[in-house]
């Protein structure tokens, strides 16, 4: 027996120790355990009867020559490291799906606990926001009290801010949800829809924190909800006023515009404007993930629902102050063709 085969042969010994040890206590789940027992003994099988390799030759028709059967096995332990990291993903995306209920359902419940407001038939703006303070000064004051007949309250899910962003909320008199650490605005954002569907708001409105959007427009936005032309309307700065801060940011608005138009059969024109309104029913069919890079998430499930999709014209402004949370804007493009794509490929 070669070195190389008793080296083999003891990592075979060792994971199937490990695999057995940990067989011996209670799982929930039987991957890693089971795993790491399988590894040993397809180790173990090959370091006592390395001629069994050539039969992985044979099968990917690589022949015999010097080497082959290593190069055999190297592709084999390929395989199993590619199938190991496909079930690891999967496990690490139901665990944070886990969580994310749990940190939405905490912080929803709490929110119930401390407001007894009915919002029945009313329209609620929800605004993510994050370490937003000064910005917020400017943007709540703004918003009107009604739209077309309908009341209009404000929630602002506060996403870890370390600044002054909560008293600022408390200060204006309107809602505040909040949540201890930071996740993304589409977090933030699944939370405030998690509380408008609790609180039996009719009609709800997206809206950054950072002033881009005038909060006079809800009425516009939310109108053809309220008369039952749509089910979703989006604020389109393409069809409005737009402040372009970037000529590539404004390419690629229109470049991922009409991919998602021709992938979906739309007819939008700004597909990555946060500012828009949907029915509160319409929420209830949306299976939302996205953390971040959520606009096409939301418009791309809202085609498959076969919700009915409009625009109308709204002002885009550059931020009133701070910087941007999107991070480069050259890995925001890539990372929002990622979110795209992906979302077009799921089922629902």
């Amino acid at each position: 027996m070669s070195k190389l085969q008793i080296v083999a042969l003891l990592m075979a010994i060792g994971f199937i120790l490990v695999g057995c040890r940990a067989l011996r206590r209670e799982n929930e789940e039987l991957f890693i355990p089971w795993s790491t027992l399988f590894t040993g003994i397809i180790v173990g099988i090959i370091a006592l009867f390395p001629n069994v390799a050539y039969i992985l030759s044979d099968i990917l028709a690589l022949g015999k020559f010097t080497g082959s059967r290593l190069l055999a096995l190297l592709m084999f332990g390929l395989f199993i490291l590619w199938i190991f990291a496909i079930v690891t993903l999967n496990r690490l995306t139901k665990l944070n799906r886990q969580f994310d209920r749990y940190i939405r359902n905490q912080v929803t419940n709490e929110f119930i606990a401390r407001n007894t407001l009915n919002l029945t038939g009313s329209i609620l703006c929800i605004i993510p926001a994050l370490n937003e303070e000064l910005n917020l000064k400017s943007v709540l004051p703004r918003f009107p009290k009604e739209a077309n007949d309908v009341p209009i309250h404000v929630l602002v899910v506060d996403d870890g801010s370390t600044d002054g962003t909560a008293a600022v909320v408390r200060d204006a008199g309107c809602m505040l949800a909040h949540v201890p650490v930071n996740r993304g605005g589409g977090a933030a954002l699944r939370t405030g829809f998690d509380i408008a569907m609790a609180s039996g708001a009719s009609v709800v409105v997206t809206i950054d924190a950072d002033g881009q959007n005038d909060p006079e427009a809800v009425p516009d936005l939310t109108q053809p909800i309220i008369e039952n032309q749509a089910d979703v309307i989006i604020g389109s700065r393409r069809l409005g006023q737009h402040e372009i801060t970037h000529w590539w940011r404004h390419l690629g608005v229109v470049l991922f515009s009409w991919l998602i138009n021709l992938l979906m059969g739309t007819k939008i024109t700004d597909c990555s404007s946060g500012y828009r309104a949907i029915r509160t029913e319409s929420l209830k069919h949306l299976r939302l993930f996205q953390d971040q890079y959520h606009t096409s998430e939301f418009l791309i499930l809202s085609a498959k629902k076969k919700l009915r999709i409009d625009e109308r014209p709204i002002v885009f402004r550059r931020r009133i102050s701070g910087k941007s949370k999107k991070g480069n804007e050259l890995l925001y493009g890539f990372r929002f063709l990622y979110v795209l794509t992906k979302t077009w490929l799921r089922g629902r």
